[in-house]
């Protein structure tokens, strides 16, 4: 992959994910046939999803796409336009049949990756995020130890033209944070599979829930979490594409999962960790405008009969949160 040819700039060669003799950190990310309504395989050099692709490349990853069978063979020749641009493919399975089949399992992804790369730091992300690292991010990617994961909230734009912008300049434009979504974790492959037993294996990427939850499994698997700046990760704003029912059942099953295995767990010192992270579950990385938000809504819920969701907060009447 070579870039910054075009502009005058030193190209950046990669191959095979190793720069200059050394492994550079994997980005997974599912990466769409189309994205925005432009096809990649047919998209132009200046198509968004290319402008993405090259940023990570740029920020120092190695894009792996995680891709489901019936994705890839469905559109045959997505995955050689991706290996073109010099992104990695991974072959991933679904979720049960009742999900969409073209959406990667979460679990069965990252397990696939830590067999595939081991030792090494995996970072994951959403295929519409623009990344611009800052050269302490990057040095923290570097020196990862195997108890510690970064990750970094959603951050909204509304003009495409903002992407161009660099970090500091960013904070000119008044970019919106969006702090219940999560949008880059990054840690070693050590870290990431310690977490799978938490994972449920409902989450999926590209419904809700799965970025939420995967910082609290690392987490309830004994590694610390530390917080990047979501400026170096840009998000462009679009209106919600999947089905509010994915919210209520994925959030049902995969929290329950999580509680469940925390609970099974006998090893005192580590069972007080994961105790702490599962009481955050009650609003999982919100802050306190959002929280409030959520309890009005639930309780409007309340007030028209219906049943609370889960991803509200709050416990249903007479019964313990997540029961």
């Amino acid at each position: 992959m070579r870039l910054g040819a075009d502009e005058g700039q030193p190209e950046l060669i990669y191959t095979h994910g190793i720069r200059h003799g050394v492994w550079v950190p994997r980005l997974l990310v599912s990466i769409p046939p189309a994205l925005r309504g432009e096809t990649f395989s047919e998209a132009s050099a200046d198509a968004m999803q290319r402008q993405l692709i090259h940023s990570w490349f740029a920020a120092g990853f190695q894009p792996v796409s995680l891709n489901t069978a019936s994705e890839l063979n469905t559109h045959p020749r997505h995955r050689f336009a991706l290996e073109a641009e010099g992104v990695e493919v991974l072959e991933v399975p679904s979720s049960s049949r009742e999900f969409p089949a073209y959406l990667p399992n979460l679990a069965c992804s990252l397990h696939l990756a830590v067999q595939r790369f081991p030792g090494q730091v995996l970072a994951i992300t959403n295929a519409d995020i623009l990344i611009d690292l800052h050269h302490t991010t990057t040095g923290m990617l570097g020196r990862l130890p195997k108890d510690r994961f970064l990750l970094a909230h959603r951050c909204d734009v509304s003009d495409r033209s903002l992407i161009q912008h660099g970090a500091t300049d960013r904070r000119l434009v008044e970019p919106r944070p969006f702090l219940p979504g999560i949008d880059f974790v990054a840690a070693c492959s050590e870290a990431f599979a310690a977490a799978l037993p938490f994972l449920g294996e409902d989450l999926t990427i590209g419904l809700p829930w799965w970025d939420l939850l995967l910082p609290m499994a690392l987490f309830a698997a004994g590694a610390t979490s530390q917080h990047l700046d979501s400026l170096q990760f840009l998000h462009l704003m679009h209106e919600d594409r999947w089905d509010v029912r994915w919210l209520d059942r994925v959030g049902a099953s995969a929290t329950k999962h999580l509680n469940a295995t925390i609970a099974g767990y006998k090893a005192p010192v580590t069972a007080f960790i994961w105790s702490l992270a599962f009481q955050k579950l009650s609003s999982p990385l919100q802050t306190p405008k959002i929280l409030r938000s959520r309890l009005k809504t639930a309780a409007d819920l309340r007030r028209q009969g219906r049943r609370c969701p889960v991803y509200l907060g709050l416990p249903e009447k007479g019964k313990p949160y997540l029961s």
